[in-house]
């Protein structure tokens, strides 16, 4: 997956992995997969998701302000979420998620066990 400037020449975590970098793509009902990625952030303890849109300048979406699946579900292909989690105030003890909207399906990468655990099933 492409990342942003700041995380590397190629893209990438936005800090060292703390364990293996693992990633899925979500397929078959759309709006199923978009209820099931804001789950699995929502069980993380993510409270703040920088959103990258196509051709728009990055923002921040407060994670438990905002209908996230229904976020996910409006989102233009290409839109990237990324976000820390656990510690606090994102810092400190959590992994990293990465979310990319492709046509049709989600793919993510993470390092942080508990989310491997909930969108790679």
């Amino acid at each position: 997956m492409a990342g942003r400037s700041d995380h590397g020449a190629a893209g990438g975590a936005p800090h060292a992995p703390r364990g293996p970098v693992r990633e899925g793509v979500l397929t078959g009902d759309f709006w199923d997969a978009c209820v099931r990625v804001a789950g699995a952030l929502a069980e993380a303890g993510v409270s703040s998701i920088e959103v990258c849109r196509p051709g728009e300048s990055a923002g921040r979406l407060g994670a438990r302000a905002t209908d996230l699946p229904g976020a996910l579900a409006a989102a233009p292909v290409g839109t990237r979420l990324e976000a820390r989690v656990g510690g606090v105030g994102g810092v400190g003890g959590g992994g990293w998620i990465e979310v990319v909207v492709e046509p049709k399906q989600i793919r993510w990468r993470s390092d942080d066990p508990g989310l491997i655990a909930a969108l790679g099933r």
